[in-house]
């Protein structure tokens, strides 16, 4: 939960689950699926701001 959090703040609270899935895939080697991503957001209370 610590690597979500750090790299939602990194994205200057931009990134949404979907974004923040292929990070955690990409850059630090996580499996994980979009809909547990988006279970830990919304467990740790951050949201994407809507464009």
């Amino acid at each position: 939960m610590k690597i979500l959090m750090d790299e939602f703040i990194a994205s200057n609270q931009k990134a949404g689950y979907r974004s923040l899935t292929m990070i955690l895939r990409r850059n630090h080697v996580l499996i994980v699926n979009h809909k547990r991503v988006c279970r830990l957001m919304r467990k740790l209370g951050i949201t994407s701001i809507i464009r």
